[in-house]
């Protein structure tokens, strides 16, 4: 499959100097080796020949979302998103997720909702829960709440954020070693 292969590798043509200025170098490189391709012959003339359409297209803030100019709005989704790839490399991830939930559905992409309580029933003194998180992601909030709902607070003392870092380390194993019961004692959160 050609097509996934370009899409993986992205290979490119080098030492190619790119005709329009909304595209660099690079990406000239990738819509050339796309163009030798037999379902993408002509791209490199047809994005020449049409630069106002495929500029606008290339600059568009979503254009994954943007119907692609000509007969290559007709390409399939995976031509699609080779083409993405040379043109909008900064746009994958959102060019993928669509890709995803067209050919297998929204539930692939959707993140769900974490049930905390239903986590925290799970529990138990000796069975701690790990968070592996994306960038920006934060469940510090979700389980304060799930805390105070069950009466487990910082002003109560039976709750305790402890950030790592300087020094920090010793507080947080003292606080796990003391957590006697599940009654007196929620939990420590030990972040880094």
């Amino acid at each position: 499959m050609v097509e996934l292969d370009f899409l993986l590798r992205f290979p490119i043509h080098v030492n190619v100097k790119t005709p329009v200025d909304f595209l660099t170098d690079t990406a000239w490189g990738g819509i050339k080796a796309l163009s030798a391709m037999e379902e993408f012959h002509n791209l490199d003339r047809d994005i020449e020949g049409s630069a106002k359409r495929w500029k606008k297209f290339a600059e568009s803030e979503c254009p994954e979302k943007e119907k692609f100019p000509q007969e290559w709005k007709n390409k399939t989704s995976l031509q699609k998103l080779c083409m993405m790839r040379a043109l909008r490399p900064d746009r994958m991830t959102y060019a993928v997720t669509n890709f995803v939930e067209e050919k297998l559905g929204s539930k692939y992409v959707t993140s769900r909702q974490v049930e905390f309580a239903k986590s925290f029933e799970e529990t138990g003194p000796a069975t701690p829960v790990f968070f592996i998180l994306s960038a920006g992601v934060d469940p510090l909030k979700d389980v304060e709440a799930l805390g105070h709902k069950l009466g487990f607070t910082f002003d109560n003392g039976n709750f305790h954020n402890v950030s790592l870092g300087q020094g920090q380390e010793p507080r947080s194993c003292g606080l796990t070693y003391r957590m006697p019961a599940r009654e007196t004692v929620a939990g420590v959160a030990v972040r880094r």
